[in-house]
């Protein structure tokens, strides 16, 4: 109980000093008996893979095969989910924890047009420079590799996780898959992908690859990815 009360003044306190655009605002919070209540922006549009499904009326990015993205879709939607964690790294907040759960669209506009915001900060910690963080935590589909092998890792983690969601998005399957969740842990550890079975142009390929490297201090930063060709189209 201790634990959670803290990880949840982590999260206020995160939450309270971050202001952009792509970052879902905490209004206020109030207690009552028992309860702390979170008063946030109202999000219309749901989850960003839910609102594909429902546009779509196919199987959607959970199934096998999913409903990839267009190039557009999959610009507008990365774009500001780099832009996003560029600002938390900006204030040395690590997300750690960063999957599609935690993407909303504020309206029902159209997938290319939409404003994203990312929504949950309850894993999320505040780093020191050139010190490495060593909880374990997240989802084995969007772990970084060195959260597991390692069991440290930096704020480049959320880079990988990035990379996950964006390959998601352009071809409809996740690159690391297995029957279990130690299955997927395996194939993660070895960092090994493909584009075999969906084909997005070269340039989003090469975003893609530019969060997937293996070794962290070789990954790109939110910020460098950006300045990529396939945001410059």
């Amino acid at each position: 109980m201790l634990q959670s009360r803290k990880n949840l003044a982590r999260e206020i306190d995160i939450m309270k000093s971050v202001n952009h655009p792509n970052i879902i605002k905490l209004k206020d919070t109030f207690q009552d008996t028992g309860r702390l209540y979170l008063v946030m922006e109202f999000a219309v549009g749901g989850e960003l893979f839910d609102r594909t499904t429902e546009e779509s009326g196919e199987e959607g990015l959970y199934g096998d095969p999913g409903v990839p993205f267009t190039e557009e879709q999959g610009r507008n939607c990365m774009g500001q989910i780099f832009k996003a964690i560029s600002y938390c790294h900006s204030l040395n907040i690590c997300i750690r924890d960063l999957t599609p759960k935690k993407i909303v669209c504020m309206t029902k506009d159209p997938i290319d047009k939409v404003v994203l915001k990312l929504a949950d900060f309850g894993l999320s910690k505040r780093f020191l420079p050139g010190v490495q963080m060593t909880t374990k935590l997240g989802a084995p589909h969007y772990m970084a590799p060195e959260m597991i092998l390692a069991g440290k890792y930096d704020a480049s983690c959320d880079l990988w996780s990035c990379g996950v969601i964006m390959y998601h998005l352009m071809t409809g399957y996740l690159p690391f898959e297995g029957e279990t969740d130690a299955a997927v842990l395996e194939r993660v550890k070895e960092g090994l992908f493909s584009f075999e079975r969906r084909y997005p142009t070269d340039p989003a390929k090469n975003v893609i690859r530019c969060c997937f490297k293996f070794i962290p201090g070789e990954r790109h930063t939110a910020d460098k990815v950006m300045a990529e060709k396939w945001f410059k189209q």
